[in-house]
């Protein structure tokens, strides 16, 4: 069996679930090799030749050369902005860092023949919010009630419309640049004191969703059309990822077959391999789809219930490219 190199796209202050699918890989007879995204340019280097003989790559990291017939695939755990060195002008330090994504994107968009879990487009293409609720809406799963919009007027209607039942979330994270890891804003209670305090909204369109009355809510880690389920039992809470880590338990969890197939064809309809899926458990029995982030966390499943999540992420990787 020849040795292949697979790709594990991070960042710089991500451990545990890259160890273990690292390892996971290793097991297999092949090699994981980690690259974080934000230690680009400064610490490894890609180099990209298009037309001539043929199109043509190279990666060159921790002293290794690799080239397009070493590497047979490639898991995007995390995507963030490239990190350059401190520069006196800060003109120059943006355009060096997008400068730096640019190549980053085209390089890694450019690579054929090789497995994805996920393709960089069909990550990027998901994080659209709005494509993911139009998209879950298709296939016939549930969604709350939803506004997404800039227009102070609507929102209190839709708050009206909702007898005040609502709640708000962004539409994309609030990055940071220079690598770092993005902020992000938690789904949030709206009141009618937040209804007189609109101004803000006419800069930064926000979503606007009924609140849903729950069971519990579920964490579905998708991996090619596997699906591990957690449970989380937090019926009082808008969020639960902004309670403390001794105010949530994870449970063993399970969704329906008909909700299984749904998300299925809604993960290939967003052409996604790996997710992670939320979902709400109504106190009728109901499951209502509230987002996917397409790289986001499944280690806390694997931690406290024993999912075996890094092995399947390892064995899409190495069964799909056929090493």
């Amino acid at each position: 069996m020849q040795r292949r190199t697979f790709l594990m796209l991070t960042h710089a202050s991500d451990f545990d679930v890259v160890d273990r699918v690292g390892a996971a890989i290793e097991r297999r007879g092949h090699r994981a090799l980690r690259l974080d995204l934000d230690r680009y340019p400064r610490e490894w280097s890609l180099a990209h030749r298009i037309g001539g003989p043929g199109e043509q790559w190279r990666l060159f990291v921790g002293g290794d050369a690799l080239g397009e017939l070493d590497v047979a695939g490639v898991w995007v755990r995390h995507w963030v902005s490239p990190s350059v060195d401190e520069q006196s002008d800060a003109a120059i330090r943006d355009g060096c860092v997008r400068s730096a994504a640019a190549a980053v994107r085209g390089f890694f968009e450019s690579l054929e023949g090789i497995v994805w879990l996920s393709e960089p487009r069909c990550v990027r293409d998901a994080e659209n919010k709005v494509r993911q609720l139009r998209a879950a809406r298709r296939v016939g799963l549930m969604i709350p009630r939803t506004l997404v919009t800039n227009h102070p007027p609507d929102v209190k209607a839709f708050f009206d419309e909702l007898g005040g039942h609502i709640v708000t979330k962004m539409l994309a994270n609030l990055s940071s640049s220079m690598g770092r890891a993005p902020l992000f804003v938690r789904t949030s209670r709206v009141t009618a004191a937040h209804l007189e305090r609109l101004d803000g909204l006419s800069q930064s369109p926000m979503i606007f969703q009924e609140l849903v009355a729950k069971q519990y809510e579920l964490r579905v880690a998708f991996v090619e059309g596997r699906m591990f389920v957690g449970r989380i039992d937090a019926p009082d809470l808008i969020d639960w990822r902004t309670a403390s880590p001794d105010a949530v338990r994870w449970r063993g969890g399970a969704i329906s077959d008909a909700t299984a197939a749904a998300l299925r064809e809604f993960m290939r309809s967003l052409g996604l391999r790996y997710g992670a899926i939320d979902l709400i458990r109504t106190p009728d029995g109901a499951d209502v789809f509230l987002e996917v982030n397409p790289t986001g966390e499944w280690g806390m499943l694997e931690r406290d219930l024993g999912l075996p999540i890094s092995k399947a992420i390892a064995d899409a990787l190495v069964g799909g490219s056929g090493a």
